[in-house]
């Protein structure tokens, strides 16, 4: 990039001399008090901007800003991005795909979180292994896929699922150990394995090689939560939510959870009545949304949604709720939570 330093060449120019898609470009302006960045993603083959942004921050910690602005605009734009090519690739004929791009169809089935559409993603990545064997990102894919049906019960084997899965991600990683994806799925199985040390490192690994992935963030909510460490927890949540617009279901309970825990309730229930709003069926995150309402004193609220729980779940057991959980001060400040709940 280096030889249109003090140019300003137009966007498509960039796109065809260093043959790519999609160009960033955008200014800093420093003052005494603030520095401001402005970045906007530029389709070169269209020459339309497809996203834009500005950051504001204080100059005090020029390094802290540096790495906070890199993390968040690499997160945006890696997501945003993927969105577009998902895209582009499910607009193509299914019968002149490669295994890149039924790769990229397969996960976007995969994130419909169906049934049909998992069966769907199943048959897309296991054609892109046929099409090409070495391919780390379709083995991941297929995966997930199992992990995915383990999770839901899509399956009548849920241990054997989860152990496919592990097998194709230890494959991945094999084919390329640089893969954060393939590290953040082995973290993912060993989370459900209750191996939360090696979930942590693997998940750190997955972190290290992508610092703007925020399914490894969502996932390491869990295992901090798990092991013991709410602030932690409360942070990589706080990260999710940096990159996504949306948190994901799982990753708003567990950090809907560790608020709880850490006596922020009202921020809990700013993360979990979302979650219920779109999902009603949600069962923990509509017990964790009782006990965050009773944690602040909205007691006539935390009676009706605890009211509603027992009558949606009936089979919600306090015995299995939060045993995941390894320090049992933990356990105790979560039952006391729930029997403030009335649950």
């Amino acid at each position: 990039m280096f030889g249109y330093k003090g140019k300003h060449p137009p966007p498509a120019e960039v796109g065809h001399d260093l043959r790519v898609r999609y160009v960033v470009e955008g200014f800093v302006r420093r003052g005494p008090e603030r520095i401001r960045v402005s970045l906007s993603l530029i389709d070169t083959n269209r020459n339309t901007v497809l996203w834009s942004e500005k950051y504001e921050a204080e100059p005090k910690d020029i390094f802290a800003v540096q790495d906070d602005i890199t993390r968040r605009v690499a997160g945006a734009l890696a997501l945003r991005v993927t969105s577009l090519e998902l895209e582009r690739s499910a607009a193509k004929p299914p019968n002149n795909l490669e295994a890149y791009d039924l790769v990229l169809r397969g996960r976007a089935l995969l994130s419909r979180v169906t049934r049909s559409g998992n069966a769907q993603a199943r048959a897309l990545f296991e054609r892109a292994i046929a099409l090409d064997s070495n391919y780390a990102p379709a083995y991941v894919g297929l995966g997930q896929v199992n992990l995915l049906a383990s999770n839901a019960g899509w399956t009548e084997d849920p241990v054997e699922a989860r152990e496919r899965a592990e097998k194709l991600a230890q494959k991945a990683v094999a084919l390329d150990d640089l893969s954060s994806n393939a590290h953040a799925l082995l973290g993912a199985v060993a989370v459900h394995f209750g191996d939360y040390d090696r979930a942590l490192e693997e998940l750190r690994r997955a972190i290290d090689l992508n610092g703007s992935d925020a399914q490894s963030y969502g996932h390491l909510v869990a295992v901090l939560l798990y092991r013991g460490d709410t602030a932690g927890a409360i942070t990589a949540g706080e990260m999710v939510a940096q990159f996504l617009p949306e948190i994901p279901d799982a990753a708003a309970l567990f950090l809907g959870m560790a608020y709880v825990l850490a006596d922020k309730g009202a921020e809990a229930i700013r993360i979990l009545e979302p979650v219920v709003g779109r999902n009603p069926g949600e069962t923990y995150a509509n017990i964790m949304l009782a006990a965050a309402y009773a944690a602040v004193g909205r007691t006539q609220e935390a009676e009706r949604q605890a009211k509603n729980v027992r009558e949606r779940f009936p089979n919600f057991s306090r015995e299995r709720f939060g045993s995941a959980l390894r320090d049992p001060d933990l356990r105790t400040k979560l039952n006391h939570a729930l029997d403030k709940a009335g649950l």
